[in-house]
């Protein structure tokens, strides 16, 4: 298809560092007139690491930017596709929307929209091996499908396939033993992934110690080869409000009142 471009070719990664001061300026001015803001520091640096091949474990608040990991390096390195492993729906389709105006072909893959496509004619997953979406949005149950393991099993799709970013990470844990068990496959990508696969890891509560070091054994991170960006999480626009009222048995009746 005409204005797809071709797969990025990997052996030329370490041809130039863009975990430098050098590196991470020409990023910056490759990525402003796309995204149409200057991104921070901690978005610059993080970015540069996965350019380069490290993985990412990033921890920050809701709201501060995380998500400029997902599309600054698709922006910058032409040619690659993006897994983003999302818990939600909703969530995937305003990711999806957010990437749009940074200027970033998405696709979500989930019952929904599969389903939807279906009806239309459209055959999504063979949509997704063309190279035209530079970031594939995923539900965790997606990646036990019989059409998963075919898409990633694709040629063309490895020759793109660079990283996977799983978005909340916390809930690999939260959620993998019990409710979502499914969460508990996406270690397995790092078998399945090609050699030149890098993994993201993005979350607003994170602690460090015990549920850290459940989380990086989850996803296969190495304890000496990746870059940890712990900022501060804490929401300073957000109030606990206490109100007593009577009502039955109900006492208390917490809220949290957002003040933007």
């Amino acid at each position: 298809m005409s204005g797809i471009p071709p797969p990025f070719d990997w052996s030329k990664r370490s041809h130039f560092k863009w975990n430098t001061e050098e590196g991470r300026e020409k990023l910056r001015d490759l990525v402003s007139p796309s995204v149409g803001f200057n991104p921070a520091e901690f978005q610059l640096k993080c970015s540069a690491h996965i350019l380069d091949g490290t993985d990412v474990f990033c921890i920050s608040a809701t709201g501060d930017g995380k998500s400029a990991l997902i599309y600054i390096p698709a922006i910058a390195r032409k040619g690659t596709i993006t897994l983003v492993i999302m818990p939600t729906n909703f969530l995937e389709s305003d990711m999806e929307k957010s990437l749009k105006k940074r200027g970033v072909h998405a696709l979500t893959l989930n019952a929904e929209t599969l389903a939807a496509a279906t009806r239309d004619g459209r055959q999504l997953w063979e949509e997704a091996k063309t190279g035209q979406y530079p970031v594939i949005l995923l539900a965790p149950e997606t990646l036990r499908t019989d059409e998963f393991g075919a898409f990633i099993l694709d040629a063309g799709v490895r020759a793109r396939w660079g990283t996977t970013v799983v978005d909340e990470s916390h809930l690999v844990v939260d959620w993998g033993v019990g409710f979502r068990p499914l969460y508990l496959d996406i270690w397995s990508l790092r078998a399945r992934a090609p050699p030149h696969h890098v993994m993201v890891a993005l979350s607003a509560s994170v602690e460090p110690g015990r549920q850290m070091a459940a989380i990086m054994t989850a996803l296969g991170f190495d304890k000496d080869r990746y870059h940890l960006e712990k900022r501060d999480c804490e929401r300073r626009n957000v109030d606990l409000i206490f109100r007593v009222i009577i009502h039955r048995r109900i006492a208390l009746d917490l809220r949290l009142s957002i003040s933007m």
